[in-house]
């Protein structure tokens, strides 16, 4: 949320809403790790992520959720060919910059 938010009240319900204890609690039984101090999980798995996180000094988000849509589509079939090495990374990046620069042409 940022001061130039037009709804701030409403903005900041809806993240008390997000991280309330029922939220919580149903993304912990989803296998997720909300944003939120001092959870125990009793997957140990899920626990050590979680761990690991919170004494991080960063925290780096996917960059998909940062790009435009059709970018962001081509940025995960790029890293999904990687992963099935498909394509070297040298091809990955050369076929994301020409996606995202025949993007910003529009």
């Amino acid at each position: 949320m940022t001061t130039t938010c037009k709804y701030p009240k409403e903005a900041f319900n809806m993240i008390q809403y997000l991280i309330d204890d029922q939220a919580v609690k149903e993304r912990i039984n989803y296998g997720q790790i909300p944003p939120v101090k001092g959870l125990k999980f009793s997957d140990p798995m899920l626990q050590k992520v979680y761990n690991i996180v919170a004494k991080a000094k960063s925290i780096q988000l996917w960059w998909d959720q940062y790009l435009p849509p059709q970018l962001a589509e081509t940025h995960k079939d790029i890293v999904q060919s990687l992963f099935g090495l498909t394509l070297t990374p040298k091809a990955a990046a050369e076929k994301m910059e020409k996606a995202a620069k025949d993007y910003f042409k529009k």
